[in-house]
């Protein structure tokens, strides 16, 4: 499962709101590739994404085991942001009807409190190195919100080649047919490019556990470690 906001590191937030801890995924879904009774795995995305810390190389770690097993992919309802880079990393990706995926892009959010203090009389100074003159920009001045904005569409670039190389496609291709930053519904997204099928999760499931695929056998749920006193290994 790949549910709820994606936070780098798991801590007690995570486990008590559903959310997801990439370094708990990573752990959970390296189980799964090591353990010889899994001939598949199937990545159950419901999430909005999250931090971007961690998503890049948990989604290389991915790719990678693609070699090694068949890996898909299935959107329930949300696949956005950083879930999509996870998914989109998958050998193959399906979606639900009314799944909503992409969001392909960063966001960096300032909040300008200034006013607030002001009017509170609080007042915050802060003395920045002179040999680094852009550790703290204003983001409300040009040459601020510029060098924040260079930031921003750096990360994005990383973003777009990842989703590109992920899905074979181009990178011409994935800005102008995937959304661009925004959400496509189910059949729509498949359309793009983005998924590779409208399917449900069950579905998925027993395509790589039928008789004669190169999946084939028992399937076995894999929950986050967080969970692991609240539920029990399924065998479906």
């Amino acid at each position: 499962p790949v549910v709820g906001p994606l936070f780098r590191y798991a801590n007690l937030f995570t486990m008590l709101s559903g959310a997801t801890s990439i370094g708990t995924l990573a752990t959970d879904f390296t189980a799964a590739l090591e353990d010889r009774a899994v001939r598949a795995i199937v990545l159950s995305v419901d999430s909005p994404g999250g931090e971007v810390n961690g998503i890049a190389e948990l989604a290389a770690m991915i790719m990678a085991a693609r070699d090694r097993k068949p890996v898909y992919a299935h959107v329930g309802h949300s696949g956005a942001s950083g879930a999509y880079w996870l998914a989109s990393a998958a050998e193959k990706v399906f979606v639900a009807p009314t799944a909503l995926v992409g969001s392909v892009g960063a966001v960096m959010t300032i909040r300008d409190t200034r006013k607030v203090d002001e009017a509170r009389g609080i007042r915050t100074i802060e003395i920045v190195s002179s040999q680094s003159p852009d550790k703290r920009v204003d983001p409300t001045t040009d040459a601020g919100l510029s060098k924040l904005q260079a930031v921003v569409d750096r990360l994005g670039e990383e973003f777009v080649a990842a989703v590109a190389r992920q899905r074979g496609v181009s990178v011409e291709k994935v800005l102008a047919d995937f959304g661009k930053g925004g959400l496509l519904v189910g059949a729509d997204a498949v359309k793009a490019g983005m998924a590779d099928g409208v399917s449900t999760l069950e579905a998925v499931i027993a395509s790589l556990s039928s008789t004669g695929s190169p999946a084939g056998g028992s399937v076995r749920n894999f929950t986050p470690r967080a969970a692991a006193a609240a539920s029990s290994e399924m065998t479906m």
